[in-house]
């Protein structure tokens, strides 16, 4: 694969690995494939930025069509912490989602990665298209 190109939006790719050990035994994987979608657009907050724990509103843009966005929260050794799932309809930009006030004042003092997922459903390739954001590092006081 030329990984000097960039990878298209909404095209199938598909791998398989061939593995060999040092005695010559072969095998060969099942075949993977996978579309990607445009990557959502973080808004806020900022990249390092110090967030009130009672506070937290995750912000990002549309990326075209897509069926529907998940805020995914990982601690500082990127352990899940929450996710929650924004169903998208006919709303303007930006799209938001609050961070649980709970969730938040239980990390208060820490340091979060977050970022958007984006979701489609090819019934062509009957099965879940989708791509990840950036990420982004807060401080929750």
């Amino acid at each position: 694969m030329d990984n000097r190109a960039p990878l298209l939006t909404r095209v199938r790719y598909s791998y398989f690995i061939d593995l060999v050990d040092l005695s010559g035994n072969a095998s060969r994987s099942d075949t993977v494939s996978y579309a990607i979608l445009p990557k959502p657009i973080l808004l806020s907050p900022e990249n390092n930025a110090n967030v009130a724990a009672t506070d937290v509103v995750f912000q990002w843009n549309h990326t075209g069509a897509t069926g529907y966005y998940r805020a995914v929260v990982l601690d500082s050794n990127r352990e899940y912490v929450w996710h929650g799932d924004f169903y998208q309809s006919t709303e303007p930009d930006p799209l938001e989602i609050r961070f649980p006030v709970n969730i938040a004042m239980e990390q208060s003092g820490n340091s979060l990665y977050w970022r958007i997922d984006s979701f489609e459903y090819d019934f062509d390739m009957d099965m879940y298209i989708g791509s990840e954001s950036e990420e982004r590092l807060i401080f929750i006081q």
